[in-house]
Formats: structure tokens, sequence, C-alpha cells
């Protein structure tokens, strides 16, 4: 199992759903006081049936907590930020 982040260009309408949805649900379940540590576990179960194989720690449950929650009332980059940040990464990279 490993923690490595995998950059998948081909991201499509369907797998931004399913990262809304997946984040919504980890908030309400650590709102309702499911262990992250539970939580993580089963995450990571599901995930490795449809993929390939992606560690999730509790760590990475709180996180995602946080991110939704700071989502609630706005986006948290938007698209020019967004396209801006990749031409400079060209750039530097």
């Amino acid at each position: 199992m490993s923690n490595e982040v995998v950059v998948d260009v081909a991201v499509d309408d369907e797998a931004i759903k399913n990262a809304g949805i997946s984040a919504k649900r980890i908030y309400d379940c650590l709102c309702a006081n499911v262990h992250p540590c539970v939580l993580a576990k089963q995450v990571t179960i599901n995930c490795e049936k449809h993929g390939p194989p992606v560690g999730f720690t509790a760590e990475d449950m709180t996180a995602i907590m946080r991110f939704f929650s700071a989502c609630k009332t706005g986006v948290a980059l938007k698209e020019g930020q967004t396209q801006s940040l990749i031409e400079l990464q060209k750039f530097d990279g």
C-alpha cells in the first residue's frame, strides 16, 4: 500500500462528482464521531476495489473534512488561479 499521489490528467465529471460525494460522507462520519482511523481503513478498502492501492490515514480523513468545510461557501481554488498556477509550474519545472 502506497501513499504516493497519482496525478491523472483524465479527470472527468464522474470523478469530480465521486470526490464531492465522498468528501461529504467523510465529513458526515467525522461529525458523527466515527474514529478517523476506522474511516481511513474503510476508505482504503473501498478504493482498492476499483483502482490502484492507495493508503489513507486518519490525518487524510481530517484534512478532507477541513477541505470540505472550507468549500461549503465557495470553491477553494478558482479556475483562473488554477490555470495560472499550472502555467507557472511549466516554467519552473
